[in-house]
Formats: C-alpha cells, sequence, structure tokens
C-alpha cells in the first residue's frame, strides 16, 4: 500500500495518524509506505503497489514555517503518473478534507485547498463540489465486496466534501442524504478501478470505535484479489 502525501502537510491527516488502519492492513499481509509531504510522487513510486491512497491536498502557512506563503497544488506529471498507475490496472483511492482534521477525525480550520483534489479526480470523470457531506455516518448500499457486512461507513462531523460523476458511471457504495460518501468507478481497460471518498476521515478512528474496520478489511482483501 502506497499512501502519496505529496501535498499534505497535516500529519494527523497521513498514516502517522492512522493507527488502527496501518496495523489493520499491516495484518492483512501489506507493506504500508507513504511519499511524504513535499516529495513529489513519481510512477517507479506506485509500481508494483496492490493500492495507492491519495491524500488530500492541504497546506497551512504559519509564522513558525515562515511568513512567506505558498500554496501546494499537484503538478501535471504527479496526475500522470496516478492517472497511468490506474489505467495499467491498478486500485486508486481518492479522498478530500473539508477542514484540517487532529486526532483523526475532528475538523480544525477550514480546508481552502478542498478543490486541488479535483487535479487527480477529473482525470477519472470525478469532480469534488462546493458544499458539504453533512452528519458523522453514511448509510452502505448495494451487495459490492467492498461494504459486505458493512452497515455504515464513519466520517467526520460535517468534513465529507460532495462529488459527482462527470464522464461513465459508477457505483455507490455509501451515502448521506442522498449524496455519496463512496464510489467506485472503473478506469481503463486493463481493470482499473478507483474508489472516491467524501472523506479521509474514513481512514481514521479518531477517538471513537472503529467502526470503519470492517471497511478497512474489505479494501485490503478487494484489492489484492482483483
Amino acid at each position: 500500500v502506497v499512501f502519496v502525501g505529496s501535498h499534505t502537510e497535516a500529519l494527523h491527516m497521513s498514516p502517522v495518524a492512522f493507527t488502527e488502519l496501518g496495523m489493520a492492513w499491516a495484518m492483512a499481509g501489506y507493506d504500508v509506505d507513504l511519499i511524504p509531504y513535499g516529495q513529489t510522487v513519481t510512477p517507479d513510486d506506485l509500481a508494483d503497489a496492490d493500492l495507492v491512497v491519495v491524500l488530500p491536498v492541504l497546506d497551512f502557512p504559519t509564522a513558525e514555517s515562515g511568513l512567506e506563503q505558498y500554496d501546494e497544488a499537484w503538478t501535471q506529471e504527479e496526475v500522470d503518473a496516478l492517472e497511468a498507475y490506474a489505467a495499467e490496472g491498478g486500485m486508486l483511492v481518492l479522498t478530500n478534507s473539508l477542514h484540517r482534521l487532529k486526532y483523526g477525525t475532528i475538523g480544525l480550520d477550514p480546508n481552502e485547498d478542498w478543490e486541488d483534489a479535483n487535479a487527480v479526480a477529473t482525470a477519472f470523470g470525478v469532480a469534488y463540489e462546493e458544499g458539504y457531506v453533512g452528519g458523522s455516518r453514511a448509510q452502505t448500499a448495494g451487495d459490492h465486496p467492498l461494504v459486505a457486512g458493512v452497515d455504515v461507513l464513519e466520517l467526520g462531523e460535517g468534513n465529507g466534501v460532495p462529488f459527482g460523476l462527470t464522464d461513465g458511471k459508477w457505483q455507490v457504495l455509501a451515502s448521506v442524504d442522498g449524496k455519496p460518501a463512496a464510489a467506485l468507478v472503473d478506469y481503463g481497460a486493463e481493470g482499473g478501478q478507483v474508489l472516491v471518498l467524501a472523506d479521509v476521515a474514513i481512514l481514521s478512528s479518531g477517538w471513537t470505535d472503529v467502526t470503519n474496520l470492517s471497511f478497512w478489511r474489505n479494501l485490503a482483501n478487494y484489492a489484492r484479489s482483483r
């Protein structure tokens, strides 16, 4: 598993804080790696990965980090690398976040970079949109292996970013009041798939029970069995 955090400055929005998820996937036999903030992702980083998780774009310039402002964003070369991975049959997970998170699911200041996720998402016919996915629980639907035995997915309260399909078709796996929280998109002729999540907090447990553990295990098994 490769987490791509090239433009995710908040440590709590990476595997550094996704402790239970990391353990679940390690117990499933995966080596869990991270492309850290500030390191450009390349095709070599993604080669032979069973699963690639794209973390949200988020920066927060502070006096401690220097008064000069900066703005994180995906480069075209990085987008091309991620698109090529899926086109060659890979399993890609896209995430977003309406806030900077701490302790897994607790939202702090607004994330003005949420729309930057579209640099990657639009390559797969998906677009994140203005607004928010309310509540903290998404109801699952259908009989896809990813939601087998899963009734709900836990999100951060009001932290999900709505998304829609601009091209192709998808299978919605979970939603809140009619807004998708998780959907699966087929991509390319080689069997690539993209799992789109409204909220990166779906990958964290925060201070709550590990509600999403079954979903994480399903994802680990599904990525390997495809």
